[in-house]
């Protein structure tokens, strides 16, 4: 009997997704997220979520008073998302591709979390991110991101056999690096309980690219982004290539 095929990134993990992620600090990063507009000078109002997933980060945002426009291409994930905000107006799940969507109000900023923008592995691609973002925004916007950097991928994730357990969830990551260009893959299989013992096996194969800061500050100016700014993660230090994670703002100009 021939293996079954993994499935592609994010389209089985949604009802689990919360379980196997509960070490990561979200509080942290929408704490870092509200330390940069202040340092900016920027009060928005009405937020992009690019890439929510299941929403746990937007979550957070809308507990602070922001209005959200949650968007995923993801169904297995946006489902958990809209359950979430199932009777909250404050926030709008919307399932779309990131290379092309649109909105008839423009938003006063935009946020992708958690490494989103390392899923589009072409930098054509990467650039329509950029444009449809640059699109939707408000003249004086600001779009922030954090990526993995090529560093990261070749350093931390590597070539590895990793075994976790989340929440319950046996988790396997084995992962695979290729250096032309960046690219990290990742072999994830879960073993999730079941109410009768049992353990039921997920799988699914992830592929993320990591982009020089010269090639990703190119494509924002080619977007139309002006102003654009790079820290370490979690940090106001200017970002550098050895850095694992870093943080990107770029504006839209007033004009």
């Amino acid at each position: 009997m021939k293996n079954k095929q993994p499935a592609p990134a994010f389209s089985s993990i949604g009802p689990v997704y919360d379980r196997l992620m509960d070490d990561v600090p979200y509080y942290d990063w929408i704490r870092y997220l509200e330390r940069l507009f202040h340092t900016h000078g920027f009060l928005p109002r009405r937020l992009l979520d690019l890439g929510c997933g299941t929403g746990r980060a937007t979550l957070l945002l809308r507990k602070r008073g922001y209005q959200i426009l949650a968007l995923d291409r993801s169904r297995s994930m946006l489902r958990v998302a809209r359950q979430r905000f199932r009777t909250d107006p404050g926030v709008l799940c919307i399932q779309a591709d990131a290379r092309n969507f649109a909105f008839r109000q423009p938003v006063d900023g935009a946020i992708s979390m958690f490494d989103t923008l390392n899923n589009f592995l072409k930098q054509q691609e990467l650039l329509q991110v950029f444009q449809n973002v640059y699109r939707v925004l408000r003249p004086g916007g600001l779009f922030t991101f954090d990526m993995n950097t090529p560093w990261c991928l070749a350093h931390i994730w590597g070539d590895d056999v990793k075994v976790k357990e989340n929440a319950g969830i046996i988790s396997i990551w084995r992962t695979r690096f290729s250096a032309h260009p960046p690219t990290a893959r990742l072999w994830i299989t879960l073993f999730v309980p079941e109410p009768d013992g049992r353990y039921r096996r997920l799988d699914e194969t992830h592929v993320e690219r990591g982009y020089s800061l010269d090639t990703l500050h190119r494509l924002l100016k080619k977007a139309g982004f002006r102003g654009i700014t790079m820290y370490r993660h979690l940090s106001l230090r200017p970002a550098r290539e050895a850095d694992p994670r870093i943080q990107v703002l770029a504006w839209k100009g007033e004009s």
